[in-house]
């Protein structure tokens, strides 16, 4: 006799749940600091104001329904990963924007310095790996395991690199 398991139960269902409830906090987080200072002189970036946030949505929602269908796919957790850096950014860069030009709160310089290096994690998590894991979320051969390795391992040391830059900070 099997005992039926509500879905929800799934731990990896549960992970992802959390994830995208990570994700939709800290974008909402990071866009209510966009409104608040939304008339700050903050200095021009790369696109618009509050990009990351959008980023963020898409990819999580696209990872957690991969996640939460096929567990076993990693394409659905890298999404999910970008997704969370790419919401702690704009959460971090938002606040950074609010707190410097907007209305003198402390933390504004860190959140400055962890918009300049968290991007890379959340670009790097997708841009190779999804091609190498695409379409069935396993690799076409065993080989390919050490170019995503080289690529994980780049992507830690360029944001090693970022973080610890001496120096004016990229975007403030």
């Amino acid at each position: 006799m099997t005992v039926p398991v509500h879905t929800a139960e799934l731990p990896h269902r549960r992970i992802a749940l959390a994830v995208i409830t990570l994700v939709v906090a800290l974008t909402a987080t990071g866009w209510a600091f966009l409104a608040l200072s939304l008339d700050a002189p903050v200095p021009d970036a790369w696109g618009f104001r509050g990009f990351s946030g959008i980023f963020a949505l898409t990819f999580g929602w696209i990872g957690y329904l991969v996640a939460t269908r096929q567990p076993r796919n990693p394409i659905g957790w890298l999404f999910l990963a970008s997704a969370a850096s790419g919401a702690l950014q704009v959460a971090a860069t938002e606040y950074a924007s609010y707190a410097l030009f907007a209305a003198d709160l402390a933390g504004g310089s860190i959140g400055a310095w962890l918009n300049d290096w968290i991007w890379l994690a959340g670009v790097g998590l997708v841009t190779v790996p999804v091609f190498l894991f695409f379409p069935d979320g396993r690799l076409t051969h065993p080989r390919w395991a050490a170019v995503l390795w080289i690529e994980w391992v780049a992507i830690g040391i360029a944001s090693l690199f970022y973080a610890i830059a001496p120096g004016p900070l990229q975007t403030f």
